[in-house]
C-alpha cells in the first residue's frame, strides 16, 4: 500500500520508506500531549477562577443597591405614614377648653386596654403604663386627633346634665350623629386637674327651632351646666401609638428579631396597646425612632413664634402669663405654645457587609461615622442664655455581639418637621 499525491491510499501498492516517515511524523503531530492538554487545564480553571470572582463582586454591588433600596423605600414611606398622622392631629381637641385634658373612658367605649389618654396632639415618649418602651435609645409617640366635619369650638349645652344624666340639650343637634363620641367639657375648666368622659351618640332629636338634645350611651359621671360645651370627636378617632421594636410574625416581641417600626391604634375592638406583642409591624429594618417639640419658650410671653426644640414639656414658667380669669389653664397654655414636631427615622440596610483590610490588615466596617441630625446638638432658645434642649443622638443596636456589628450596615437617615396645623391656626389665645 501507498499513498498517492493526495495523501489516498492505494491499494496493492507498497509502502516507500518516504511514505513511512510522513506516517511517523505527520500522523503524530496531529494531536495533543499531556503537557499541551494540562496546560490547557490551568488556563481554563485561571479563567473560571477570574469569572467567579467578576460574579461574587457583581452579586455583592447588587446585594448592597438592592438592600439600600429597601431601605430607602421603607424609611420613606414609614415617614410619610407618621407625617400624614401628626399633621392631622389636633384636630377637633385644639380648643382652649379641650386640650392638655385626660380623657377617661372606664366602660372601654373607645379606649381598648387602657381607660385613659390625654387630649394631646402629639406625646413624645407618653408614660409606659400608657404605651411601652421601644428598643432602647428611641422615642415612642402617641398621636390623638378627632374626625369630626363639626365645629371643633364644641356645642353649647343650653340646659343642666345631672350626674348620670344621657340626654344633653344642645344648639346644634344636627352636628352630631349616631355612632360619634363626645365629651362634654366644662366652661369654668379645672386648673390643673381637667378630665372628661368620653361618651357616645345613640340618637338626635332636632326641634322645629333647630335646638335639640344629643343622647348618650352612659350616665355622665360629671354634671353639666349651661354654656359648658358638647366635642364631638367623630365616629373613629384616630389614637394611635408609634414605636422601635424587635418582632417577628411568629412570635411578636422577639429579642433576637429584626427592628421594625410598629404602630398600635388604641381604638381597635380587642387590641391592649399596652401589651407590645399586640403591636403591628409597617416597615421592617427602621432601627431608630427621634423626635422633639418644637415650642415657644415658656418663661416669656406667648407671641407665637416658637425659638426651641426640646423633648420635654413643662407648665414651668408659663403659669406667670396664664389668664385664670378668662379660664386659663397651665396645662392647655403650656400645649398651646408647642407649633410643630421634628422627626428622625432610620433605616437600616437588610443585609451586612464584610469588613474591608486596610494597608495594616486591620478590618475597617463599612460604616465609620456616627448617626447624626438635626437634633444631634444642644439647640439655645432664641434670646435665652440657658439650654433649651439637650442633644438627642442616634444610637442603632447592633444585632450581635460579634459579627454583624451596627456599623457593618449602611443606613439613611430622613428628617423632617412636621408643623402642627391645628394648633398653629388658634394663634395666641387670650387665655394665655
Amino acid at each position: 500500500m501507498a499513498f498517492n499525491m493526495h495523501r489516498e491510499w492505494i491499494a496493492g501498492a507498497p509502502l516507500s520508506a518516504a511514505d513511512g516517515a510522513r506516517c511517523r511524523h505527520g500522523w503524530a503531530a496531529s494531536g495533543f500531549s499531556l503537557v499541551e492538554v494540562l496546560i490547557a487545564l490551568v488556563i481554563g480553571m485561571i479563567g473560571m477562577v477570574v469569572m467567579l470572582q467578576v460574579f461574587a463582586n457583581f452579586e455583592g454591588q447588587k446585594r448592597t443597591s438592592t438592600s439600600g433600596g429597601d431601605s430607602i423605600s421603607s424609611g420613606s414611606i414609614s415617614l410619610y405614614s407618621l407625617q400624614r398622622d401628626i399633621q392631622q392631629s389636633g384636630w377637633g381637641i385644639n380648643a382652649i377648653q379641650m386640650i392638655g385634658c385626660t380623657l377617661t373612658d372606664a366602660g372601654n367605649i373607645l379606649l381598648q386596654g387602657v381607660n385613659s389618654i390625654p387630649l394631646v396632639p402629639v406625646t413624645i415618649n407618653p408614660p409606659t403604663a400608657t404605651l411601652p418602651a421601644g428598643e432602647g435609645g428611641t422615642d415612642t409617640l402617641l398621636v390623638v386627633s378627632g374626625t369630626s366635619n363639626s365645629t371643633i369650638e364644641g356645642d353649647l349645652i343650653n340646659g343642666s346634665v345631672a350626674i348620670g344624666g344621657t340626654v344633653y340639650p344642645v344648639h346644634t343637634p344636627s352636628a352630631f350623629a349616631v355612632g360619634d363620641y363626645v365629651a362634654a367639657v366644662r366652661a369654668d375648666r379645672v386648673v390643673g386637674a381637667c378630665s372628661v368622659q368620653v361618651n357616645r351618640v345613640v340618637s338626635t332629636v332636632t326641634n322645629a327651632g333647630g335646638l335639640g338634645t344629643v343622647t348618650v350611651s352612659t350616665g355622665a359621671l360629671a354634671a353639666s351646666n349651661v354654656n359648658d360645651r358638647l366635642f364631638n370627636l367623630g365616629a373613629a378617632p384616630l389614637i394611635r401609638g408609634y414605636a422601635i421594636r424587635k418582632m417577628t410574625a411568629a412570635t411578636g416581641v422577639d429579642p433576637n428579631g429584626v427592628d421594625k417600626l410598629t404602630v398600635c391604634d388604641y381604638t381597635t375592638a380587642g387590641t391592649d396597646c399596652t401589651d407590645a406583642d399586640n403591636w403591628t409591624p409597617i416597615a421592617n429594618s427602621v432601627v431608630s425612632l427621634r423626635a422633639q417639640y418644637r415650642r415657644e419658650n415658656q418663661n416669656n410671653a406667648m407671641t407665637g413664634l416658637p425659638d426651641t426644640w426640646d423633648q420635654s414639656f413643662t407648665t414651668s414658667g408659663v403659669t406667670t402669663f396664664v389668664q385664670p380669669g378668662l379660664g386659663g389653664d397651665p396645662a392647655a397654655c403650656a400645649q398651646m405654645r408647642v407649633r410643630a414636631v421634628r422627626l428622625a427615622m432610620v433605616a437600616r440596610s437588610s443585609q451586612p457587609e464584610r469588613p474591608v483590610k486596610d494597608a495594616s490588615n486591620n478590618d475597617v466596617p463599612v460604616w465609620q461615622s456616627a448617626l447624626t441630625w438635626s437634633g444631634s446638638v444642644t439647640n439655645v432658645a432664641d434670646g435665652n442664655s440657658a439650654a433649651a434642649a439637650a442633644a438627642v443622638s442616634i444610637s442603632p443596636t447592633s444585632p450581635s455581639a460579634t459579627w454583624p456589628m451596627w456599623n457593618d450596615f449602611r443606613y439613611k437617615v430622613f428628617e423632617t418637621v412636621v408643623p402642627l396645623r391645628n394648633v398653629t391656626m388658634r394663634g395666641v389665645p387670650e387665655e394665655c
